[in-house]
C-alpha cells in the first residue's frame, strides 16, 4: 500500500517502509529520499494523528544510530494531513513490523542524524518551494525566483534553475534552428547530445512550427507549440522574462537570515544641509560629529544639560 503525505509518500512493501520525499520536503529530506528501512530494523513507531488544524506524523525509531529530530527535518519522518489514510497507514505498519523478528546490525557509534534546531534558512526553503506557481506550461512552471521543469516521476524534486539567468522566447522553428548553437536541448524528459542535429531536423522539417525556447544555465529548454497553446506559450516566456529582469535588478539574498537583516536594517540619518557648519550635532540618544559636508564616524554623549 502506498499513503501520499504532506511532504511525500510513504510505501509498504513485502520486507520494508519507503519514504519518499518531495518538493514540499526540507532540503535535508530530499537528499535523503528515497528512505528505505527494513521492518526488523523498527524499534518503535512514533505516531501522531493529524487534527483540523494541525498535522500529524509517522516517525520511524530505528534500533541503532539515530537521535530524535523534530518531524520537519527528521529523514524517518513523514507529515500527514489525511486522519483516515493515516489511521490505516499507521495499522499497517504496525502489522508489518510485528510480523517480523529483529536481526541485530553491525554496531556503530556514529549517529545518522545530529539534533539539531530547524534553520531560518531551511524554513524559507521549505516555503519558497509550497508557493503557489505564477504561471505553468506544460512540465514547467515559474515559483517565487525559480524556474521549476517536474521530473518524470511526480515525486521526485524538480530541476530548478534562478530565474534571473533564464530568458524565454517563442518563435519559429526556421528562427530557432537560427538562433541556438552549440548546446544541447532538452524536450521533456528527452536530451539530445547534439543541437545541430535536433536545430537541423526542425529546419528541415519544421520550419512553420512554433517552439518555447527558454535558454537556461548551460542549456536550452525547447517544448513545441501546438495550436491554442501558443497564445498561453507567449504569455509564460513573458513572465519569465519580466520576473528575470526584475530579479536582476533586485538581488536579494535567498536565506531568511539576509531578508530579515535587510527588512530590520536602520537607514542611516539624513544630512544636515550643506550650509551646515562642522560641528557636534545631536542624533538620538548620542552625539555625531558632522564635517561641514558628511556625518563622520566620530560620536560622543550628549552634553549635559
Amino acid at each position: 500500500m502506498q499513503t501520499k503525505t504532506a511532504d511525500g509518500l510513504v510505501r509498504l512493501t513485502d520486507t520494508a517502509v519507503i519514504m519518499e520525499f518531495g518538493p514540499e520536503a526540507m532540503p535535508v529530506k530530499g537528499e535523503a529520499s528515497p528512505r528505505v528501512v527494513l521492518y526488523e530494523n523498527i524499534l518503535e513507531i512514533d505516531y501522531q494523528a493529524p487534527k483540523v488544524f494541525s498535522q500529524g506524523h509517522l516517525r520511524l525509531i530505528v534500533r541503532e544510530g539515530q537521535t530524535k529530530v523534530d518531524p520537519m527535518i527528521d529523514t524517518y519522518a513523514s507529515r500527514l494531513t489525511d486522519k483516515k489514510a493515516a489511521a490505516t497507514l499507521h495499522e499497517a505498519l504496525q502489522q508489518k513490523v510485528g510480523g517480523v523478528e529483529y536481526v541485530a546490525p553491525q554496531p556503530s557509534d556514529e549517529p545518522e542524524q545530529v539534533a539539531r534546531k530547524i534553520t531560518a534558512a531551511e524554513v524559507s526553503h521549505a516555503f519558497r518551494n509550497v508557493l503557489p506557481a505564477t504561471a505553468t506550461f506544460q512540465d514547467l512552471a515559474l515559483v517565487g525566483r525559480e524556474l521549476q521543469q517536474q521530473a518524470g516521476r511526480g515525486l521526485l524534486p524538480p530541476k530548478t534553475w534562478p530565474v534571473a539567468e533564464c530568458e524565454a522566447q517563442v518563435d519559429t522553428g526556421a528562427a530557432i534552428s537560427a538562433r541556438v548553437t552549440a548546446t544541447r536541448v532538452v524536450a521533456g524528459a528527452l536530451t539530445f547530445g547534439s543541437t545541430g542535429a535536433l536545430v537541423g531536423a526542425i529546419a528541415k522539417k519544421d520550419r512553420t512550427k512554433v517552439y518555447l525556447s527558454i535558454t537556461i544555465p548551460g542549456d536550452v529548454i525547447l517544448k513545441e507549440v501546438r495550436g491554442l497553446d501558443e497564445t498561453k506559450a507567449r504569455q509564460f516566456a513573458l513572465k519569465i522574462n519580466q520576473a528575470a529582469a526584475k530579479h536582476r535588478a533586485q538581488p536579494v539574498g535567498q536565506d531568511a537570515d539576509t531578508l530579515i537583516k535587510a527588512a530590520t536594517a536602520v537607514a542611516p540619518p539624513p544630512p544636515p544641509p550643506v550650509s551646515v557648519p562642522a560641528g557636534w550635532y545631536p542624533q538620538g540618544d548620542i552625539q555625531r560629529y558632522w564635517d561641514g559636508s558628511a556625518w563622520t564616524d566620530h560620536t560622543a554623549p550628549l552634553a549635559p544639560q
